[in-house]
């Protein structure tokens, strides 16, 4: 077992993943990630995730386009936050990056989405 002093470092979380809130208006609030969301991260991640439901009362539009990793605890919050959204309003997850957009699809993260925008199958 390694001693305290033999331990690498923890690296902040803030390091890895930076969070803002931007409100758009029309009770539009897009939430902006950037960095990596794993078990480090994700509990910062899952609470600014409850401030824009509770702020926003139609649209929540998560931006994963500058997330570079997420795993299995990160989605989780998603999932969570897509049962929390209240009837009549709407969570939009938007990710570029091939390795969090398989992650959303086999989590069915991405079906979801899919089949809340119309014309999409």
């Amino acid at each position: 077992m390694l001693s305290e002093r033999e331990r690498p470092a923890k690296r902040p979380d803030s390091s890895l993943l930076r969070i803002r809130l931007l409100d758009e208006g029309e009770g539009i609030c897009r939430v902006e990630c950037a960095g990596e969301i794993d078990i480090q991260t994700a509990p910062r991640f899952g609470e600014e995730l409850t401030k824009a439901l509770e702020k926003a009362p139609c649209r929540v539009i998560v931006d994963l386009r500058q997330v570079s990793r997420i795993d299995s605890v990160g989605v989780r919050h998603l999932l969570d936050a897509r049962a929390r959204v209240a009837v009549g309003s709407k969570l939009e997850i938007q990710a570029t990056d091939p390795r969090v957009r398989m992650m959303l699809e086999i989590a069915g993260v991405e079906r979801e989405r899919a089949r809340s925008i119309p014309g999409v199958r």
